[in-house]
């Protein structure tokens, strides 16, 4: 799990230690470094934990072929294939081009080559264009500063919520290359805890 620009390792990492224990983040910072590592140790019994690599990267410090380049290393170091690599955020990777339409175009174009190749699973976090910020449902056209990203996509999952102090979140999917297209769902979000679940 790459974090472009937000966060660092431990912000990352306290997030999946907060959703694989049910502990909250608040609670998990407050413990202290020694005693959140000997916890996570005693819960860590099948391996949870050692099998995800989180990797927080400032804002705007790789480009998409550097990036690339710093998963296959990774891999080589844990002598590991990574099923999933999640790229939080890539319109923070430096631009590839002066024109960001097309900049945002090359990046997904690189990062969908890389999953071909590479046999993984690409998942991009990326918020909405501002107009759709406040917006329950938002449409292809929603993806923010790029029309070639909805090109590139196999698949589109926004979210989205009537009104702020809504409990849930509206799930939509504006784009399937394989499936149901304007599918709905609920989620039921823990943030506290990281965690998510479908209602």
């Amino acid at each position: 799990h790459l974090f472009i620009g937000d966060m660092n390792n431990y912000d990352g990492w306290i997030r999946y230690a907060s959703c694989l224990t049910g502990v909250m983040q608040s609670d998990l910072v407050a413990m202290g470094l020694e005693k959140q590592i000997e916890f996570i140790n005693n819960y860590n019994r099948l391996g949870y934990m050692s099998k995800i690599t989180v990797l927080g990267l400032p804002a705007e410090s790789f480009s998409t072929n550097q990036l690339i380049k710093k998963i296959k290393t990774l891999q080589r170091k844990k002598s590991v294939k990574f099923d999933l690599v999640i790229v939080d955020y890539p319109d923070n990777l430096t631009g590839e081009n002066e024109n960001m339409d097309r900049s945002g175009g090359s990046i997904y174009n690189k990062l969908s080559g890389f999953a071909q190749k590479n046999r993984s699973a690409v998942l991009v976090a990326s918020q909405p264009k501002l107009a759709y910020y406040s917006s329950e449902i938002n449409p292809l056209e929603g993806a923010a500063e790029s029309s070639k990203k909805q090109q590139n996509l196999d698949m589109m999952i926004t979210f989205g919520k009537p009104y702020r102090e809504f409990p849930y979140l509206t799930g939509f999917i504006p784009k399937c290359r394989r499936g149901e297209v304007g599918k709905k769902f609920r989620i039921k979000a823990d943030f506290a805890c990281m965690r998510a679940e479908e209602v």
